[in-house]
């Protein structure tokens, strides 16, 4: 207790107004009554005399610090209950109040510090000083509330205002990629779709080396806006068996013109007999992808030539394949390691970041069973980050094949309306359905489908969800009372697949479902799918 008094009752100021009397009270008391007060209370009261010597432990201090009553009268309260690390600031201020006319800083103040347990052990405490006024030598009584039980509490709380706090952001990212998700996916289809009727025409192989450049980056941005979606929907990945090093070459891929540009080595270290995975090789490139991104942000603005290494291997002992990327740029503060992975959390400047990547990269770690961790580079000074998978993770596999992506439609004239509003994506549906020997017929909107349905015969109706004029839910419900039994040759085609409202009709209706943006391969899906149902 680092308060102090002056030596000489005539010299000594006056207590601290209303401090003093509850104690001047206690010591009045008679002896017997003054015990059973001091011994009944709750705090810990423990009384001293000018000299630091302890005059008075009750039971609740004798709890609070391990000491018997008996082996604590007499003591020097500093080797009693005063912390090593308190001890010189506590005997500087005591003897500075006692004998020099100190100020009295704790006396009469509620303060929280620290005190220390006969073990050893210091823990949090809620201390109140008093002086008496009336006696012919000072007297400090020091009233104590161990705080370790509400210091626990409170980091509990903090922890759960965390939790909420992330979730929220959780929930705010969730929407902002729906909606990104649902722009993108339309402008998405037509690339796709006009890039794969192209890939079907003659071409000289310049423009068909072009072409397929086209389809592939197309292809990737749509992987790009599926992981993110998979992402906010916590749901697992799809599983499929593929060598360790190709999430590497996928995302080395994706960064190497960029890398070259900016004068950055990139080196490339897999150890050989890496053995296979189990999980979504395409969400797991774009872990990789998304470190090699951030390396090449954090190297561009240093001095000295950027080199980044990623490096892959087997660890026996754990059976995890290891991912590292490593580079010598300025590096992750350790305060902040552990906050890099919170969404929208970011520690890049405005306008070039947006704290959804890492975000992102860190749950798809953890729905294929791994972990994502950042620390230093040993011999580079900047960054490393670290993903860890098990060879053997607990999901079941699912083959390739296993969705029926690849099935291709009966070989006979059919029949579609194609219903969206966005004449781009419905025009493509119909020319992607045209190549494979199907007619196609286009309404921009729920009320001009039900009339061209009435005055024509379809094979089988292919709806868009979200449309202004009449929507996919209403379209259904409507088709459904005009003509009974229409549902089985309905199909739905969603870039909405996240908003609660057209989640829940697609579940509920059970008709054939694919998410945009719109493929060869999901258009043909979901035809043979449809036809399979309405020759049952």
């Amino acid at each position: 207790m680092a308060t102090q008094d002056r030596e000489g009752p005539g010299d000594r100021e006056p207590a601290v107004q209303g401090a003093s009397g509850p104690l001047e009270a206690l010591l009045s008391t008679p002896l017997k009554e003054r015990s059973a007060i001091i011994d009944g209370a709750l705090d810990g009261i423990v009384m001293i005399d000018d000299r630091g010597n302890v005059l008075e432990f009750n039971r609740a201090a004798e709890v609070m610090f391990g000491y018997a009553r008996d082996e604590a009268i007499g003591s020097q309260i500093v080797d009693l209950i005063i912390p090593d690390t308190h001890r010189g600031q506590h005997e500087a201020g005591f003897d500075a109040y006692v004998h020099g006319g100190g100020e009295a800083k704790m006396i009469g103040r509620r303060i929280e510090t620290e005190a220390r347990r006969k073990g050893g052990e210091t823990f949090p405490v809620e201390l109140t000083i008093v002086e008496t006024a009336g006696t012919e030598r000072p007297i400090f009584a020091g009233y104590l509330r161990d705080l370790t039980e509400r210091r626990a509490m409170e980091a509990k709380m903090a922890r759960q205002r965390e939790i909420i706090n992330q979730n929220e952001k959780l929930g705010a990212m969730g929407t902002l990629l729906a909606n990104v998700a649902h722009e993108l996916n339309n402008p998405l289809s037509v690339v796709i779709g006009q890039a794969e009727l192209l890939r079907e025409q003659p071409l000289d192989a310049e423009l068909e080396r072009q072409t397929d450049r086209i389809l592939l980056a197309a292809n990737r941005c749509a992987g790009i806006v599926h992981t993110l979606l998979a992402a906010v929907r916590q749901k697992p990945p799809a599983r499929t068996t593929f060598p360790a090093s190709r999430p590497v070459t996928s995302s080395v891929d994706l960064v190497e013109h960029a890398y070259a540009s900016a004068g950055i080595n990139l080196d490339i270290d897999i150890a050989d007999d890496l053995p296979d995975l189990v999980g979504d090789d395409g969400q797991l490139g774009q872990v990789l992808a998304n470190l090699l991104t951030n390396a090449h942000q954090a190297l561009s603005d240093e001095a000295h030539p950027g080199r980044v290494v990623v490096a892959v291997c087997h660890e026996p002992a754990t059976n995890c394949v290891i991912y590292t990327v490593a580079d010598n740029g300025p590096g992750v503060p350790e305060n902040l390691r552990s906050r890099i992975f919170e969404p929208f959390f970011t520690t890049k400047e405005e306008g070039t970041g947006t704290g959804v990547g890492l975000a992102i990269a860190h749950n798809i770690a953890a729905a294929h069973g791994g972990t994502l961790g950042a620390g230093s580079a040993p011999g580079m000074g900047g960054a490393l980050f670290e993903l860890r998978l098990p060879v053997n993770p607990p999901a079941a596999i699912v083959t390739e094949n296993g969705s029926g992506a690849r099935c291709r439609p009966q070989p006979q004239m059919l029949r579609v309306l194609v219903v969206d509003d966005d004449t781009d994506v419905a025009e493509t549906i119909v020319e992607l359905l045209h190549m494979h020997g199907m007619e196609a017929d286009v309404a921009t909107g729920g009320r001009a489908a039900l009339v061209m349905m009435q005055d024509a015969g379809y094979d089988f109706v292919l709806s868009d969800v979200r449309m202004p004029d009449m929507d996919g839910q209403s379209f259904f419900a409507a088709a459904q009372q005009r003509w009974p039994g229409i549902e089985s040759r309905f199909g739905f085609i969603t870039g909405d697949s996240l908003n609660s409202g057209p989640a829940k009709f697609l579940s509920e209706a059970g008709v054939p479902v694919i998410e945009k943006p719109v493929t060869r391969e999901n258009l043909l899906s979901i035809a043979s799918r449809i036809i399979a149902r309405t020759a049952d």
